[in-house]
This record gives structure tokens, C-alpha cells and sequence, in this order.
């Protein structure tokens, strides 16, 4: 009676070994579940099995798709792009025919202004960015003069070929003075001549612009007053020459200066040392450098007009000059003040008052006894076989010549 019973237990065991044969990762003694798994023989590895361990679904060995990697790089081409067949995760896919510069990129995404690939026949440039003042503007297009995009190097771009509609051909603003008539212009001569037929704002010249046409116009005072020395035809007329007439006439070596005007300043026009500020005229032209200084008296400031200064300082001191005495003849305020003031000294490089300057009034050097340091002076001290003025007499002078505008 006790072989059947070991019979049946050898049958159990068979069968046991049976239902595990075919789920060899499935273990009941560490999954803790008494739950067999399910499925004949030979059907593990199936997308419906369980992994015992963590509950998730084991992968389909026969499947051609990844499982999703959420630190894969989002450009990385697909496992299945370039096998000619689009799949749901792929925008195109031209197999062996796939480029980067091609309809279909390596990555199975369709070729756009944007990637950073250069679709070729479609694309000119692609920068993979949205500046479009760089070299590669909207779409895709390389930068030129014209295209109607403000680019690198372009100071305007209108997109049309109009030369003088304020941005030239060459994607540059129309100037005043480049030779071309632009919007705005009457003319451009391209030069930079103030007193041609055609002014520095490129505005044709007329009567009026206060500036002198040369060989045209004698003056331009921008006014119609006639009676002012300048006609309203820009012709002289009137009270004529004055120093203040905004023209180059009379004796004067530069425009309202020089001759009998207030001398010139440095780099305007001179005939001679008294038309210079700095008593310098080198060439035509009024320079800096060896200019002399007055060792004056020291005196308060004060405003002196010429009938103090004569009557204080020169009336009774200077009277050989009633005679004409060294070619300066004067018997009274008004007539000392015609002969001096802006008037070149005979012999010496300097005018013998200078209006507000005291180092250019040779004068004050005669009357101090400093004559030989200006350039062509000398001769003896004024006033002649006399003392030098007293401190007081001197300080009326040299006032007087501050005093003069």
C-alpha cells in the first residue's frame, strides 16, 4: 500500500518542476506572492509579463522602438531614422538620402531656415539665430546692400537702387559734399570752397547768404540795405569800407581786421606784423612766437578815454609833435587818437596803439624806454629830450589803450 502513495508524491514534484520551467527570473520564495505566473511554458519574455521584483513591464525583444530616455538629447536622430521608413517619432526620413543640407536632415527632421544647416538650393546662409543684423538676414538670406535689412556695416537700406533719395546705392546716408545732388540740395560740388557758386550746405549761392561770392558779388551783408555800404545787388556803395561789414575791403589784410581795423588773430591774412595780434606775420599769415611783452608800470585798472589820456599824459609833455615831429603830428585828443590807433608804426613790426592790447602798442614801449625789443624799432625814448613819464602818466596811458574796444 505504500508505492502508490510515494508514486503520487514523485507525480507532484514533476509537476511542480513543470509549472516553473518556463519563468526562470520568477521566483515564489522572493517575489512573496504564492500567484504562479501566468502563461504556458516558453511564453516569458512576452510585453504581458511581470517582473516580480519592481512590478514594471519587462520590454518586447522583438520591438523597434527605445524606450523613452528622458536625458537623451532632443536633436539625437531616432533608432529607426534612415531606414526609409517614417515612423511616429520622425518628420521624414529619405534613408541613405538623408543630409543635412538636404530636404530630409540626418536626424529625420525636415530642413528649415533655422537649424543651423545649410539646406542647399533653398538656403543661402543659416545662422540658427533671429539677429538680422548680422551677416545672415530673414530668410536665410545672405546680407546685401538692397535687401531692405539694416545689416552689418550698412549706415541705411531702403531696398531700392535710388541714388538721391537719402541712402545711396552703397547703403550709406547722402552727405552734403559728396559730389551728388541729393534730397534737400540745390547743389554739390564736392569741395569744400565757401565762395564758389555753390555753398558748403550745398545751397547754390545768392545775394543775401552773407557770404561773398568770389568774382560775382563785391559784398553780402544779408540785408537790403542799401545806404550800409553793401547794396542789395551785393554791390559797394553807401558809407563805404567798414570794419564791421562782415566783407574783406578797404586796407584791411582779413576780413574786418588788418590795416586800419583791429589786427588780425593767428591764422588770419596780414600784410605785416601790424596786422597781427601777436605783431607776427610770417609768410601772409599772422603766427604766434616772438611776440614781445611790456614790462608796464604797475597800474589799478580803469577805464580812460582818450581826452584824459591826452590831456594828462601827452598834452604838455609831447609838443614837438604839433610839428610833425618822427611823422607823428597831433594837436588835440582826436587828431592823436586818428594817427595812433590802428596805425602801422613807421619803422617798427607794430601798430602804434592796438585797441585792448598793450603788448602791441608801440607807444607804450617808446614811452617806457623799451622800443628796441620790438622787431624794426629803436630810436630814442619818448617823449623826446624829455624824463620818462611819471608811474601816474604811464598808468593813464596804458589804461587808455585797455579802454579802447
Amino acid at each position: 500500500m505504500r508505492l502508490p502513495v510515494l508514486s503520487l508524491s514523485l507525480l507532484c514534484l514533476t509537476t511542480l518542476a513543470c509549472a516553473y520551467d518556463g519563468n526562470a527570473t520568477s521566483d515564489p520564495e522572493t517575489s512573496g506572492s504564492d500567484t504562479p505566473a501566468t502563461g504556458s511554458a516558453g511564453s516569458a519574455g512576452s510585453a504581458d509579463s511581470t517582473d516580480s521584483t519592481d512590478g514594471a513591464t519587462d520590454p518586447d525583444p522583438t520591438s523597434t522602438t527605445s524606450p523613452t530616455d528622458p536625458t537623451a538629447d532632443p536633436t539625437d536622430a531616432s533608432p529607426n531614422c534612415g531606414d526609409g521608413k517614417v515612423d511616429a517619432d520622425e518628420d521624414c526620413d529619405a534613408g541613405a538620402a538623408n543630409s543635412n543640407q538636404s530636404d530630409c536632415t540626418s536626424i529625420c527632421t525636415k530642413a528649415n531656415c533655422g537649424d543651423g544647416w545649410v539646406h542647399t538650393g533653398v538656403e543661402e546662409c543659416d545662422d540658427a539665430n533671429v539677429d538680422y543684423s548680422d551677416a545672415c538676414t530673414v530668410g536665410c538670406k545672405l546680407q546685401v546692400c538692397g535687401d531692405h535689412q539694416l545689416g552689418k556695416g550698412e549706415g541705411c537700406d531702403d531696398g531700392n537702387d535710388i541714388d538721391d533719395d537719402g541712402c545711396s546705392n552703397e547703403c550709406a546716408p547722402t552727405t552734403c559734399g559728396n559730389g551728388s545732388l541729393d534730397i534737400g540740395e540745390t547743389c554739390d560740388d564736392g569741395n569744400e570752397v565757401d565762395t564758389d557758386a555753390c555753398l558748403n550746405t550745398c545751397q547754390s549761392a545768392v545775394c543775401g547768404d552773407l557770404i561773398v561770392w568770389a568774382g560775382t558779388e563785391e559784398c553780402d551783408d544779408g540785408n537790403t540795405d542799401d545806404t550800409d555800404g553793401c547794396t542789395s545787388q551785393c554791390t559797394q556803395g553807401g558809407r563805404g569800407p567798414t570794419c564791421d561789414d562782415n566783407m574783406k575791403n578797404g586796407d584791411e589784410s582779413d576780413l574786418d581786421c588788418g590795416g586800419s581795423c583791429t589786427p588780425c588773430a593767428d591764422g588770419e591774412a596780414c600784410n605785416g606784423g601790424g596786422d597781427c595780434i601777436g605783431g607776427n606775420c610770417n609768410g601772409g599769415v599772422c603766427e604766434p612766437g616772438n611776440q614781445v611783452t611790456l614790462d608796464p608800470a604797475n597800474c589799478a585798472p580803469a577805464m580812460v578815454g582818450v581826452d584824459a589820456a591826452f590831456a594828462g599824459a601827452i598834452m604838455g609833455n609831447c609838443g614837438c609833435h604839433g610839428g610833425g615831429s618822427g611823422g607823428l603830428q597831433f594837436s588835440d585828443a582826436a587828431s592823436f587818437k586818428a594817427v595812433t590807433v590802428n596805425v602801422d608804426a613807421t619803422n617798427a613790426d607794430m601798430k602804434r596803439i592796438t585797441p585792448g592790447n598793450i603788448d602791441a602798442s608801440y607807444i607804450l614801449y617808446k614811452l617806457h624806454g623799451q622800443q628796441d625789443k620790438v622787431p624794426g624799432g629803436g630810436g630814442k625814448q619818448m617823449p623826446l629830450g624829455g624824463s620818462q613819464l611819471s608811474d601816474d602818466k604811464l598808468c593813464l596811458m596804458i589804461n587808455w589803450v585797455k579802454s579802447i574796444k
